[in-house]
């Protein structure tokens, strides 16, 4: 039941970004990150669509905090350590950041590494950093970068005229 309640909150989730990502606030999200002072001068109100991006952070964190209490049963200050910080990160990189699916596909990928180098006996820690490396250094966009590739080489129709 517990896994089901999580799997319906992810999916919600990721509907949720994948709504306001096509929206008019995704647009102008994007126009901030990638340039501030040009999308100020489009009449995008930077401090404002800050502050909004804030609130929307801050609500997938809640629900998230809350699912791990839900989960794991208790919530302690050493869960939330600089290992935390470095899972999350390689979730982030290996997904794709800038995505809606890439963390969530970084998140299984990152979970799942562990598992699949778990045989190797001490050499688990070296045997996943090299395949973290290897997948930073041949795709620094990150897993993602895999659904452009084969959008880019599709051909284009040609327009008649």
């Amino acid at each position: 039941m517990k896994l089901l309640c999580l799997i319906a909150v992810v999916l919600f989730g990721l509907w949720i970004s994948y709504r306001l990502r096509a929206s008019r606030f995704g647009r102008a999200l994007r126009a901030i990150s990638t340039s501030e002072p040009g999308a100020a001068a489009l009449g995008i109100r930077v401090s404002q669509y800050k502050l909004a991006a804030f609130i929307i952070a801050a609500l997938y964190a809640s629900a998230a905090g809350s699912l791990f209490a839900h989960v794991v049963g208790f919530i302690s200050p050493e869960v939330f350590g600089l290992q935390m910080v470095v899972v999350t990160f390689t979730m982030l990189y290996v997904g794709g950041i800038g995505t809606v699916l890439g963390p969530a596909i970084g998140a299984i990928i990152a979970s799942l590494l562990p598992e699949v180098f778990r045989s190797t006996g001490r050499f688990q820690d070296i045997a996943y950093a090299a395949v973290l490396l290897l997948l930073l250094i041949f795709m620094p966009k990150g897993l993602s970068a895999l659904a452009d590739i084969g959008r880019s080489r599709a051909p284009r129709p040609r327009a008649e005229g």
